[in-house]
């Protein structure tokens, strides 16, 4: 008879509270989680924004820099550089158009992507050339998240370069 009334096991208030528990603990992995993934994501969208910043402002430097018969027309953000590239022909000027950058020149047909469209991983870029009063142009580049009014909601990158053109700037 005493066989029968073993007291090895555990009770059931035992087993609920240590049930209880265990869901108190997965409960708090979740939401780390989540935060966790969050930061990660974002990480890795400011890394993104970094490389397609850096990239684009060095692809116009190096055009800017040894491009010939420079030019510079209008003011503020109506300012346009236009000149002769020996990668995109005579007449060169850089624009935006679908949240990407593109070199358009008197002789091409469409307008040249500088990164392939994959390379901007949802990301908008906004460049501005301005020539200062030191016949250097100043490139800016703006790298974020556009909102429906064409403006930007998240800036992940900002960035400005002075760059001397060596045939100058009439």
């Amino acid at each position: 008879m005493k066989k029968l009334r073993s007291r090895g096991g555990f009770s059931l208030p035992e087993v609920l509270l240590a049930v209880a528990l265990l869901a108190i603990l997965a409960a708090g992995s979740a939401v780390a989680s989540g935060v966790l993934i969050s930061t990660r994501n974002g990480m890795i969208q400011t890394a993104d924004a970094q490389v397609v910043g850096g990239t684009v402002m060095e692809s116009i430097a190096g055009e800017v820099r040894y491009g010939l018969n420079m030019t510079s027309s209008g003011t503020g953000e109506d300012e346009v550089i236009t000149f002769d590239s020996a990668v995109f022909g005579p007449g060169t000027t850089f624009e935006k158009k679908g949240g990407r950058v593109k070199a358009k020149s008197e002789v091409s047909v469409e307008p040249y992507d500088l990164l392939p469209e994959k390379a901007y991983n949802g990301l908008d870029v906004k460049v501005t050339l301005a020539k200062d009063s030191t016949d250097m142009v100043k490139i800016s580049v703006t790298v974020g998240k556009l909102g429906s009014d064409d403006k930007f909601i998240k800036t992940l990158w900002n960035g400005e370069m002075k760059v001397k053109p060596l045939n100058g700037i009439n």
